[in-house]
């Protein structure tokens, strides 16, 4: 999985509108990287604030239907990311 190919761009409206957009194209998985976002979103579609600085990236993967929910995934690579920095 880190060797997913990077999709690395200045200014994105967001970095999961273009992993959608890629899917239609690129099998996963792959991350997309902005350095700036303009319309992110958050959870539940809730703004996502993303000043310059700030990581903004998406992974596409595909997911097993016996493997854990995304939900859960995106908790636990949080936890590593926070554990690892």
């Amino acid at each position: 999985m880190l060797n997913a190919p990077v999709l690395r761009h200045r200014e994105l409206d967001s970095t999961n509108a273009e992993a959608l957009r890629q899917l239609a194209h690129r099998d996963p998985p792959f991350w997309v990287l902005a350095a700036r976002q303009t319309a992110g979103r958050g959870r539940r579609a809730r703004p996502w604030l993303s000043p310059p600085g700030n990581l903004a990236a998406s992974l596409a993967l595909r997911l097993s239907p016996e493997g854990p929910s995304p939900a859960l995934r995106s908790f636990t690579t949080a936890l590593a990311l926070a554990d690892a920095l």
